[in-house]
């Protein structure tokens, strides 16, 4: 199981700085920046996540922009016909969004590692998200295909990944906001 930390709406960059040595007890290993900074403070960010043993991910609209340095890039899931012909080559992984099974598997074969599918359960971090959750059905298919490029995110918490290991067969990701930034610290990690 890989873990996605994904930066809330309203972090500093100051603050993200503090919540690194957080992210790393907590073992996660990818850290998805997306904010609003300067192009040297992006680039600041992606240095000291990666010196913090943490991926760091950024959106491709910030990669072509602000080329941060060593990192992975992210695809929005309206950005998934972008996503084979200008994923870069170099960058640490390839990760996009989805909010559908058909389109999840769509990145997986444009050339994503792995895939954010959500919503799992209602968002914490976005209380007037009202999309429909994917069906437990789809999630197990998902991961049965494809194993841990599956992220699940939505709504995550301490227990709801545990039901989620008990009710879903095969390895899964697990990517958060509310999980690592405005939760304490859950005991399974």
């Amino acid at each position: 199981m890989k873990l996605f930390a994904i930066t809330p709406d309203n972090i500093t960059p100051g603050l993200l700085r503090d919540s690194l040595p957080s992210l790393r007890k907590r073992d996660a290993s990818y850290l998805y920046i997306r904010m609003s900074a300067t192009k040297l403070e992006i680039q600041e960010l992606v240095a000291e996540s990666g010196a913090a043993g943490i991926m760091p991910i950024v959106p491709y609209v910030l990669y072509r922009r602000n080329m941060p340095g060593p990192c992975g890039v992210h695809f929005k899931s309206s950005e998934l016909s972008l996503l084979a012909q200008y994923a870069p080559v170099e960058a640490g992984v390839i990760t996009a969004s989805s909010h559908g099974s058909v389109d999840a598997r769509l990145a997986l074969q444009a050339g994503a590692k792995y895939v954010f599918v959500s919503p799992v359960y209602a968002p914490l971090s976005k209380p007037a998200d009202t999309r429909q959750l994917l069906s437990s059905d789809d999630l197990q298919k998902l991961i049965a295909q494809h194993g841990e490029k599956i992220v699940l995110l939505g709504g995550m918490t301490e227990q709801r990944i545990q039901d989620l290991r008990k009710n879903l067969t095969g390895d899964f990701s697990i990517a958060g906001i509310s999980l690592f930034f405005g939760a304490p610290a859950p005991a399974i990690f």
